[in-house]
């Protein structure tokens, strides 16, 4: 039976929650929604229940978690952080370049102990088991009403956990991690859902890699993620979630309005951003609105083109990330500065520093081409660097939406493929494997070379794009690709310079670079280890075979003394480490 409450009477499906010490007291294959809801393990959500929302990648198709490795994670995890015996860590980028931002208080881990749990497989109506049809299709309207409600599970929720430890899917053997769940589109709304649903917005989300990895990061750069572009297993399920997202974005407009002149900005950010978080939901999004100058000032509260107080963002920049071509011909035209640095973000009471950005920037990001064509001929200067170090070559190939077309634009401008971030040193090459968004990165990559981008450029860590491209999980192809190019998988890194107080301005950078930003505390192994090090270290099977089949030694040392199978086994990846001893006694 379900323990009823006076929940949200507004959610199309209640929000159903388990305790997290019945959910710790379980072992094995978790059962799912009607099994726990049969043994009385659920409770209807109501005001004052601590909550913990966990978004995590499923590992086969029908099951997400046929294995009971991923949920044993979690026990592990959630008993370690109840018990203060796992440290949370601290994301490197929220202690150096985010105000106000707390690590987890102890008070947090008492209450998760007294809390609940909700997860999909135990929170909402599964298929597994049910034969009759009227059944099946009774608990997909319920799916249906739930998939409705997301937004307000998650704002409803505590804490947001994202469960990613590496693991392989059950079907692909493919490894699923943290890179892999954000790749993920029902993963992206879930946490863009977190961003955008409270009513002070909450970057903050706990990472789960590991049973004794557990780390507190810092979400703000997901503000132009588009869910569209993630991958979904059925392609359908992209236009379900185009009303969920669009109200969400909606509900979130009217707090920022309610707000006045604090939350003028984030409102026309938001504004903004809006088709770039919805683009890819619908078979074919409509064209950006180019009405002309009125109705554009009008949408974002502007007295006219020159509307610009100080080094806050003016009309011209609202339509370089609108993707608004004549309201920057016009803006230009009036007079605009088309290089001004701008703040990226701010918001009432509290300001997150990411970093002042161009016009150029900001097309460059959301990958408006004939934007960026338009503001380089209008003498936009295509290497200005934005304060905290890319420039928008760099951008494009680390967070750009559009990263082929928006490179492919820039290059033809005349960008150098090998100039160097001034901060990290990474060419933009290194800047590929920082963005999440795998699809496509193998023809960047290409691109790229093509235009002469050395293969053998280091960072400021020594780390080459190998390093990179191992540490950030990028496309089998693309490793291939590298190794094709020349560079050597044995390298271990070098570190160049001032590295201490490098990595220090590293993270501050990071945070434009940051959407693998859950391993920026493990980028410092650059130092240590060399290509195959890196892929055992963080559990990346077909990478660790390809580099064995490309000569890697697994006997190597790192500068730790570590070979790549000690430390395979020091993280709990048995089977790359039964590999590498495998092929050490093959070849004594």
């Amino acid at each position: 039976m379900l323990h009823s409450s006076l929940g949200d009477n507004k959610l199309g499906f209640p929000m159903f929650v388990m305790l997290v010490a019945d959910f710790l007291l379980m072992d094995g294959i978790l059962p799912c929604h009607q099994d726990l809801a049969a043994e009385g393990k659920l409770y209807q959500w109501s005001p004052g229940m601590f909550v913990c929302f966990v978004s995590h990648q499923w590992l086969s198709r029908m099951h997400p978690d046929p294995s009971g490795q991923q949920m044993a994670i979690l026990r592990a995890a959630l008993k370690g952080i109840i018990e203060e015996s796992v440290p949370v860590i601290t994301d490197l980028i929220a202690e150096v370049g985010v105000r106000k931002f707390k690590t987890m208080k102890s008070n947090v881990k008492r209450a998760i102990s007294n809390g609940f749990l909700w997860l999909d497989w135990i929170s909402v109506p599964q298929k597994a088991g049910l034969t009759d049809g009227e059944a099946i299709r009774k608990m997909e309207r319920e799916q249906m009403s739930a998939i409705q409600a997301i937004p307000d599970y998650v704002a409803n929720s505590n804490v947001f956990m994202v469960l990613a430890p590496p693991l392989p899917h059950h079907s692909t053997a493919v490894a699923c991690d943290f890179n892999s769940w954000y790749s993920r589109g029902w993963c992206r709304l879930e946490a863009i859902c977190r961003l955008l649903a409270a009513q002070e917005t909450s970057h903050e989300i706990i990472i789960i890699k590991s049973m004794t990895s557990v780390v507190h990061a810092f979400a703000a750069h997901m503000y132009l993620t588009s869910v569209g572009d993630g991958d979904f297993e059925v392609s359908s399920d992209r236009q379900a979630l185009h009303s969920v997202l669009l109200k969400t974005i909606n509900r979130k407009l009217d707090y920022f309005a309610s707000q006045g002149a604090a939350g003028k900005f984030m409102h026309r950010f938001l504004t903004a951003a809006a088709d770039r978080l919805l683009s890819g939901l619908l078979p074919s999004s409509s064209p950006v609105n180019n009405g002309g100058v009125v109705p554009f000032l009008q949408k974002y509260d502007f007295k006219s083109l020159g509307d610009q107080h100080g080094h806050e963002w003016g009309p011209l920049h609202i339509a370089a990330i609108e993707g608004n071509l004549a309201i920057c011909q016009s803006a230009v035209a009036a007079g605009t500065n088309v290089s001004l640095l701008a703040p990226y973000l701010g918001e009432a009471g509290k300001t997150l520093s990411l970093g002042r950005v161009s016009p150029l920037h900001l097309a460059a990001i959301s990958g408006h081409v004939e934007v960026i064509s338009f503001l380089i001929d209008s003498k936009a200067e295509i290497h200005q660097p934005c304060s905290s170090g890319p420039d928008s070559l760099h951008l494009a190939a680390a967070v750009g939406a559009k990263s082929f077309e928006a490179i492919s634009m820039l290059l033809s401008k005349s960008a150098d493929a090998n100039r160097l971030n001034k901060v990290i040193g990474g060419a933009a090459l290194h800047h590929v494997f920082y963005n999440v968004r795998k699809s496509g990165q193998a023809g960047v990559v290409q691109l790229l070379l093509q235009h002469n981008a050395r293969p053998d450029a280091v960072d400021i860590f020594g780390a080459t794009l190998g390093h990179n491209a191992v540490l950030f999980g990028a496309s089998m192809e693309t490793v291939k690709i590298l190794l094709a190019s020349g560079v050597s998988p044995h390298r271990i890194a070098a570190p160049r310079g001032l590295v201490g107080r490098g990595a220090v301005r590293c993270c501050r950078s990071a945070i434009w670079l940051g959407f693998s930003r859950e391993a920026l505390h493990a980028i410092s192994e650059h130092s240590l280890f060399s290509w195959l090090h890196i892929a055992a270290r963080h559990g990346r099977l077909e990478m660790v075979k390809c580099l064995l089949e490309s000569d890697a030694d697994p006997m190597a040392k790192s500068r730790r003394g570590e070979t790549a199978a000690e430390l395979a086994r020091r993280h709990g990846f048995e089977d790359i480490y039964q590999l590498c001893t495998r092929l050490r006694h093959e070849e004594s």
